[in-house]
């Protein structure tokens, strides 16, 4: 059984959803903005989580350390990655470890929040390659802290799975994404917290379960009670 039909039969079409915003914990999100790497029991499999941080997935195929979308190719995808300190980037180097050469564009954004263009055109790493590192040259004289990648996944068959991205500035020095939001992603959403509301809703059922199976045995306590005072 291939990876894919592995990935369907365990999570099915409901766990493949499109998830839009920042996948986090409050502890790895305390992590993630002090600009620590989250441990790997922390990540979901091929959530955009995964992304964050430095390369993990030595080799090439479909990974779980590894960020996948929803679908194989069922729409154009993003990764949006946060980094801790703003540079004056040089290059942005994108780590493809699965069926690789999607991706088209780079943009970085501004102080502002205006997101500008800084790359178009064809991937360094062409389809067909088991894996590579996209090295993307950037023109942008100011700092940025964020930059977003986009990929055209129905043009390169198959899940396209990136690793990490690494953003490079003059002098040479490498940082790792320490938040990512995908466009959609194929790892399972974290199970929800009860709300203080729903665990008093519980609690109360549990005593009324419990107010009831006491009231039934002191009912036949008495009931046993007054039989025996009958007799006597």
């Amino acid at each position: 059984m291939t990876r894919a039909l592995q990935k369907q039969k365990k999570l099915g079409a409901a766990a493949a959803c499109v998830l839009l915003g920042l996948w986090a914990t409050p502890a790895s999100l305390a992590q993630q903005q002090q600009g620590k790497p989250l441990a790997a029991a922390e990540k979901r499999a091929w959530g955009p989580e995964q992304a964050a941080g430095p390369p993990d997935t030595p080799q090439a195929g479909d990974r779980q350390t590894a960020w996948a979308s929803a679908s194989q190719d069922g729409q154009k995808e993003w990764l949006e990655l946060q980094y801790r300190t703003a540079v004056v980037p040089k290059a942005v180097l994108v780590y493809e470890t699965y069926n690789p050469g999607a991706l088209t564009k780079v943009s970085v954004f501004k102080s502002d929040g205006t997101e500008v263009e800084v790359f178009s055109g064809k991937d360094p790493t062409p389809p067909g390659k088991a894996k590579g590192i996209s090295a993307i040259p950037i023109k942008f004289d100011h700092k940025t802290s964020r930059l977003k990648i986009y990929l055209d996944s129905p043009a390169v068959p198959n899940w396209n799975e990136i690793d990490a991205v690494g953003l490079r500035d003059a002098a040479g020095n490498t940082q790792w994404a320490t938040t990512v939001k995908a466009s959609s992603t194929f790892a399972q959403r974290p199970p929800a917290k009860a709300t203080v509301q729903q665990q008093l809703q519980q609690r109360i059922k549990q005593l009324e379960a419990e107010n009831r199976k006491l009231k039934k045995m002191i009912e036949e306590l008495a009931a046993e009670l007054k039989a025996k005072q009958g007799k006597e």
